[in-house]
Order: C-alpha cells, then sequence, then structure tokens
C-alpha cells in the first residue's frame, strides 16, 4: 500500500511531466524507431524520476505505484499508436521490465481503489493516476464500460478536488459521491458542485497540455539524439 502524504511539499505530475508528455507524443506517432532503443529511453528517464524521488526523500511506495501507473500508460499509448512495429511491444513492455507483470491493464484499477481507500488520502499520487486517465488510458474499459470510465474518472476529480480544500458546500446536508457533507448549510444549487467538478477536472488536464506544447519539441531532439528515427508529433 502506498504510504499516504499528508502534505504536498511536491507534486508527482510535475515529476513524472516528461515521461507524460512523451506519452501523448508515441500515442500519435507513425514511427517510434527501433523498439529496443525505444525501451532504453524509457527505461533511463525512469531512472532519472526515481533518482528524483530519492532526492525529495519520496516514499518508495509511492514512487513505485506512480511509476506504475505510467508505465501502464505509456505502455498503452504505445499499442495505440500507428507504430507498424508496436507488435513487438509486449515482450518488451514496461510494465514487464519494471514491476514483472503484464496485466496492468486491471491492476492499474486494482492499484487505484487501494489509493483512494486510504486514509489519509495520498491526492498527488491520486491526480496522477487521474491524469493518465485523462490522457487516454483505458486499460479493462478499452473493449466495453467506457461510460463508466468516464463517471470513475468524474467522481475521482470530485473527490481530489475536495482533498484540496475546494470543494462547494450542498445544500441541506445533500452530498455527492466522495464529498462530504459540509459544517455549514450553506445555501447552494446541486449543479454547481458538478460544474465546479468538470471544470477541475479541465483545468489539471489543459495545464498538462500547456507544458506538452511547451516541452514537445524538446522531447522530440530527446528522441532524435538517441540516433533512430524521431518520433512523428501531430500538430
Amino acid at each position: 500500500m502506498p504510504t499516504p502524504v499528508t502534505e504536498r511539499k511536491t507534486n508527482l505530475i510535475t515529476l513524472f511531466n516528461d515521461l507524460l508528455v512523451l506519452g501523448t507524443s508515441l500515442r500519435v506517432a507513425a514511427d517510434c524507431g527501433e523498439p529496443r532503443t525505444l525501451r532504453s529511453q524509457l527505461l533511463d528517464l525512469f531512472y532519472q524520476v526515481n533518482q528524483a524521488g530519492n532526492e525529495l526523500s519520496l516514499p518508495k511506495e509511492t514512487m513505485k505505484a506512480a511509476g506504475y501507473a505510467v508505465a501502464a500508460y505509456l505502455d498503452e499509448m504505445i499499442m495505440i499508436s500507428n507504430w507498424p512495429q508496436k507488435h513487438q511491444w509486449p515482450e518488451l513492455s514496461l510494465q514487464s521490465e519494471l514491476f514483472g507483470i503484464d496485466t496492468a491493464g486491471q491492476g492499474f484499477f486494482d492499484q487505484l481503489d487501494e489509493i483512494w481507500s486510504a486514509r489519509p488520502l495520498n491526492a498527488d499520487l491520486l491526480e496522477l493516476y487521474y491524469l493518465c486517465l485523462a490522457l487516454g488510458f483505458e486499460g479493462k474499459y478499452k473493449l466495453q464500460g467506457k461510460d463508466q470510465l468516464k463517471a470513475l474518472v468524474q467522481e475521482m476529480g470530485r473527490d481530489i478536488q475536495a482533498k484540496r480544500g475546494e470543494a462547494p458546500p450542498l445544500s441541506l446536508g445533500e452530498t455527492v459521491t466522495g464529498i462530504p457533507a459540509p459544517a455549514r448549510h450553506a445555501i447552494t444549487t446541486p449543479w454547481i458542485a458538478v460544474a465546479a467538478g468538470t471544470l477541475f477536472a479541465l483545468g489539471l488536464f489543459l495545464i498538462l497540455m500547456l507544458n506538452i506544447n511547451r516541452h514537445a519539441d524538446a522531447v522530440a531532439a530527446q528522441l532524435k539524439e538517441l540516433g533512430e528515427k524521431v518520433v512523428t508529433l501531430s500538430r
């Protein structure tokens, strides 16, 4: 079970930013170069992130849970790309190399359940899982249950918002799943809670998309330095 973090001293999304950005590039890639070289570069980035986490004294179980989510996300982005050599990726997958498993389609959500039910809630870690889903990870929901996945992501957004102390009060002691009833009976309408949760989710997504636009060229340059074919980015 990941160790809860009660103070938000470090943002895991910032720490894993380069890998998250690279995932959006890989998803639209027409050519990712040589498979083993791509895996080597991705593993190097994971190593750098783990080193940074150690320097920041982040709990190892938190880093492991975060790395698991991002590895699952990257593996899926590669497998849904148009890269002709993606059929080789299951034998080279990040989840297999880093965690010795190939069941992240289910495991991602099992891990999410543990993180979400832990108290105190590790909101940074929940945000990272939330963002992997917002960026397109579907796992076990890929073939069916997309409406259920959408509802899950919306509920996650509301819980993260509540943890950050930004949840709007509801009238008459009413509650939305994951948001405790307010101590005071403020007069507001239920649609405000829904709208605020949606805006919060959109805000997180837009923040990362700004980072993607800012760093896309740098990511492409990293791939080029390997001497392999550069990932084709869609503009």
